[in-house]
């Protein structure tokens, strides 16, 4: 078996959702809905980041194809 992304441990959130500073609408509403129903099955509250830099852990880039495969990695 793969190696495992954890998402959340131990209750904690171990990981962010990062959007692209200017954001469109669907992709800041499909954010919070994810973050919604990560923390309705695990009681942690994943945050929404602009920087990625801004806390470790595993990172999930949300952005139009129109923004470009850049992810910041």
């Amino acid at each position: 078996m793969g190696a495992q992304t954890m998402l959340v441990q131990e209750g904690q959130a171990v990981s962010s959702l990062i959007l692209p500073a200017d954001a469109p609408e669907p992709i800041q509403t499909a954010a919070e809905e994810l973050q919604s129903h990560i923390e309705q099955m695990s009681g942690a509250r994943l945050p929404l980041l602009i920087d990625p830099e801004a806390r470790p852990g595993v990172k999930m880039y949300l952005r139009t194809e129109a923004q470009g495969p850049d992810l910041g990695a």
